[in-house]
């Protein structure tokens, strides 16, 4: 059994991303998920996802700060930075498209990975490209020789979804 993180923005105008969503909880569905984090609440992205992981019975477990607390499920944490580690902490942390808390989630487990300081498997779900300017950067940075390759994966589609995370499984 393995456990996933989701990060991604609680704004309703993400809500066009939606579809990907379900696309990727049929994928999830199918495997041996133990549960599912996320950021809390109910709107934007953050509430797709607690939508699709009840409708697949998935266990989803929210994460949320006093001031935004809107989800009765969702534990309340003090600060913001045991909020991030609370729904980072697992096994697999998928990535979709968000605001500054999203790249701020997305910056942190990237250089957790590059320091060595905790070992998840990172996907960007990215079927729009929504997350080509932060990549194009990344290879900047890394061509200059100031960064080392980026330990995530980047997938399109829910097959290359189903692929990646049979791996994760073995």
């Amino acid at each position: 059994m393995i456990s996933v993180a989701f990060s991604c923005s609680s704004r309703d105008a993400a809500l066009g991303f939606a579809p990907h969503v379900a696309q990727i909880f049929a994928v999830l569905q199918t495997l041996p998920i133990s549960h599912v984090t996320y950021g809390g609440g109910h709107t934007g992205l953050m509430g797709c996802v607690r939508a699709e992981a009840e409708k697949c019975g998935i266990p989803v477990q929210g994460y949320n700060l006093t001031r935004w607390h809107t989800h009765a499920d969702d534990m309340v944490l003090p600060t913001l930075t045991l909020r991030q580690a609370a729904i980072l902490d697992q096994d697999v942390a998928i990535f979709l498209p968000g605001g500054i808390g999203t790249l701020y989630e997305l910056t942190q487990v990237l250089c957790e990975a590059d320091t060595k300081e905790q070992s998840r498997a990172i996907v960007l779900y990215d079927p729009d490209h929504y997350f080509d300017p932060f990549l194009q950067w990344y290879e900047t940075i890394v061509t200059r020789g100031i960064g080392n390759p980026l330990q995530c994966h980047v997938v399109h589609d829910p097959v290359q979804l189903q692929i990646f995370m049979a791996r994760c499984i073995k």
